[in-house]
């Protein structure tokens, strides 16, 4: 009964938008409202008795933006966007059921904001022939109500408890980075050699955030800077592949740096979950049988790449998962 439970989430919204061409500039300025009414409904259980919860939020958002691109040369453009934008929580996040057992307790928390992000993005890209381009992008990110999950074991109303899992919205956070992206085909090659494909991508990022809470002891109010949860500082992509009207081959290594998964409590940074860094090596195949038909082909985590998490430092495991490789065949039909 407890994952059982109902919600609705009515949304209004209505924009406007403007398209200017001089010279070399493209401009593109708009407004979006977005107007947001939730309900939830469910069950909580509280040491075997069952109890109803309910929660009701609306909020409302006005999200204006401002595009422009500049032609550098026929091949080469600049851009640069001021935008604002808006993530709702997800519904396990929102979900109003509990489970309070003793000491140990677990519940989503309905009555969380969404995170509001203010955006800024500079950057150049280059196209290179038919089928290559190359761009470097800087961008800006500062937000208000980023939502982490957490355990409030030991503050505030959970001051007795061994466990209290749930999720929470953070104060300010400040995010910022770079994004390298790289494809070629090389079609101007001697066959075979012109269906080689390669791309890359990364993105380099930092971020700090903050954190609030009650000393359980001595009432006082708490702070700490945290990095943003959920956010790798390095993430990188390599593709190589392979490609005629008939044939498409690739193969893929996809990396990410560890991350702050679930915070402790605010004055309890030894606790805190990281998810440690993983590298994933996948490989793909399609090949057209008809002009309607298709065989494919998917293996996916062929390194056989384990879920390690840890708590504080890599030396002390919280949870250690492996799946192995995942393999696929099927058929795609079309007819169009």
């Amino acid at each position: 009964r407890i994952n059982d439970f109902g919600m609705s989430e009515d949304i209004n919204a209505a924009y406007l938008m403007n398209t200017v061409d001089i010279g070399d500039w493209r401009l593109i300025a708009g407004v979006r409202y977005e107007g947001t009414r939730f309900e939830a409904k469910g069950t909580g259980l509280r040491d075997g008795v069952y109890e109803n919860v309910s929660s009701n939020n609306r909020y409302d958002h006005w999200l204006p933006g401002l595009h422009a691109r500049y032609q550098l040369s026929p091949a080469t453009a600049i851009r640069a966007a001021w935008t604002n934008t808006v993530v709702r929580p997800t519904f396990g996040q929102l979900a109003p059921g509990f489970v309070i057992d003793e000491n140990d307790a677990s519940f989503g928390n309905p009555e969380l904001k969404p995170l509001e992000s203010m955006n800024f993005d500079l950057g150049i890209e280059h196209y290179m022939g038919r089928a290559g381009t190359a761009s470097a992008f800087l961008f800006y990110k500062d937000i208000d109500h980023f939502i982490y999950s957490t355990d409030l074991a030991g503050t505030g109303a959970w001051v007795d408890f061994d466990e209290a899992l749930t999720f929470e919205n953070g104060g300010g956070a400040k995010l910022y980075g770079l994004e390298l992206a790289y494809s070629q085909k090389f079609d101007w090659l001697p066959s075979p050699w012109n269906g080689l494909i390669l791309g890359a991508n990364s993105t380099f990022s930092r971020s700090n955030a903050s954190i609030k809470g009650v000393d359980a002891a001595t009432g006082a109010s708490l702070k700490r800077d945290i990095d943003l949860p959920n956010q790798s500082k390095t993430v990188g992509n390599l593709m190589l592949g392979w490609e005629d009207d008939k044939l498409s081959l690739r193969l893929s290594a996809n990396y990410k740096s560890d991350y702050l998964y679930e915070l402790a409590g605010v004055n309890d940074k030894a606790h805190d979950t990281y998810v440690d860094a993983q590298t994933f090596v996948d490989f793909s195949a399609r090949y057209s049988l008809t002009k309607n038909l298709q065989l494919k082909f998917d293996a996916q985590n062929l390194t056989d790449q384990p879920y390690f998490m840890y708590s504080g430092n890599s030396r002390f495991n919280n949870q250690y998962e492996e799946y192995g490789p995942t393999y696929s065949l099927g058929l795609t039909s079309t007819h169009f």
